[in-house]
């Protein structure tokens, strides 16, 4: 009986273990960077993302709509570097709100 319950409870843990993993590490980015024209209607929500989400989730999504911008024709280069710019301040406002202490 005791051994019965002790595989029970292993097993329990095993496949309850990624369920209890993936909880906290979601990501919900405002949209998949597949498209140019979703950055433009979600520019802001960009900007807010790279500020606000956790770093597993922002620093992917960071790279993937660097490299959309990076890799669209309809963008001059003087409007590509404005949005890297605004990449980088919002990645600075991000490590200087993560660096300021908690208030409270």
């Amino acid at each position: 009986m005791t051994r019965a319950i002790a595989i029970f409870l292993f097993l329990f843990f095993v496949f309850s273990a990624p369920a209890f993993a993936s909880e906290n590490s979601a990501c919900h980015p405002p949209y998949q960077p597949t498209n140019i024209l979703k950055l433009l209607l979600n520019y802001s929500a960009t900007l807010d993302y790279i500020t606000n989400a956790p770093e597993p989730c922002q620093k992917p999504f960071q790279r993937d709509v660097t490299k959309l911008v990076q890799s669209t024709w309809l963008f001059s280069q003087g409007c590509k570097q404005v949005t890297f710019e605004d990449f980088e301040k919002a990645e600075k406002a991000r490590k200087e709100k993560s660096a300021s202490p908690p208030k409270g």
